[in-house]
């Protein structure tokens, strides 16, 4: 069959043609940058663990986070996208579960904050504030428990890729 092909110039540019398109896709899909505007799903993977998330980009979405919503369950989350690296303050106005917040730099996780209660019937302004310790650019937040039943922690690699 090789010999077949090698020497029909026909079937040898098919075949280039067939392998040149074949890398092409493998190239487009590797290098293909996740959508990372509001309300786009992506998939967060923490070391082995996948995550599939809703990026908050705007300052609004931001700022509402999962607030009124359902509560998260299994391996559902939502990614906070900085377009500077910064310490910026989270609470839980609104919310009615619990979370865990995964504090990432860059590709790396750099803080677990876990089991983050909610407090109802709280004022705002008492609410208690949580950020983390050095200046970060994303922040994955997911259901309560979730980072100790998956082993997440400090220097784990993260990787964001399109849903």
């Amino acid at each position: 069959m090789l010999k077949k092909i090698l020497t029909n110039p026909l079937l040898l540019t098919a075949a280039l043609l067939a392998i040149a398109v074949i890398i092409l896709i493998i190239v487009f899909n590797v290098t293909k940058q996740p959508d990372l505007n509001d309300g786009a799903k992506v998939t967060v993977r923490v070391d082995q663990t996948r995550v599939t998330a809703t990026v908050a980009a705007s300052q609004k979405s931001q700022v509402k986070g999962l607030a009124g919503s359902k509560p998260l369950t299994g391996n559902q989350g939502m990614l906070f996208v900085y377009n500077n690296e910064h310490i910026p303050t989270f609470f839980m106005k609104g919310m009615t579960f619990p979370i865990d917040i995964i504090w990432i730099t860059g590709d790396t996780v750099t803080e677990v904050t876990p089991n983050i209660q909610p407090e109802p019937g709280v004022a705002e302004a008492d609410l208690k504030r949580y950020s983390p310790a050095g200046p970060i650019n994303q922040v994955l937040e997911v259901q309560a428990g979730f980072s100790s039943k998956n082993g997440i922690q400090p220097g784990d690699p993260v990787k964001i890729t399109a849903f």
